[in-house]
């Protein structure tokens, strides 16, 4: 029985010079030297996680320097990308804040006891 998670770890590339397809390990942040097997021609990969190089903090930088580069780096993405971060934003903010708005309503509304009873001031008894 074939193992079907045998090439999960494997990417396909094609040559720059001819084409060719030829599938290659992935080791993420480890650049791989690949020889084409049909035309021998040696090219330079590189697998890196996007999403490492879009949140980079520039240590010794100031925080002016950090959001700057940040907004750059924002406007290359793509505009799926651009707009799938600004979903996630906004849903993570719109969490905070409605969580922050409960608790600070539950602090200024104490529990009512149900049980107990409610007087109406406009009743009366007879």
């Amino acid at each position: 029985m074939k193992n079907p998670f045998k090439n999960v770890s494997k990417k396909v590339i094609v040559c720059p010079s001819c084409q060719t397809k030829s599938r290659v390990p992935i080791r993420p942040n480890k650049t791989l030297e690949v020889c084409c097997p049909s035309c021998q021609t040696k090219f330079h990969i590189q697998f890196k996680n996007p999403l490492m190089d879009f949140f980079t903090w520039y240590k010794g930088k100031g925080l002016i320097y950090n959001l700057k580069s940040f907004g750059h780096r924002y406007k290359l993405l793509a505009f799926s990308t651009r707009l799938k971060i600004f979903i996630i934003g906004f849903v993570l903010i719109y969490t905070i804040i409605g969580s922050l708005t409960m608790t600070k309503s539950k602090k200024n509304h104490p529990k009512t006891n149900e049980s107990a009873e409610q007087t109406n001031p406009y009743s009366v008894e007879i």
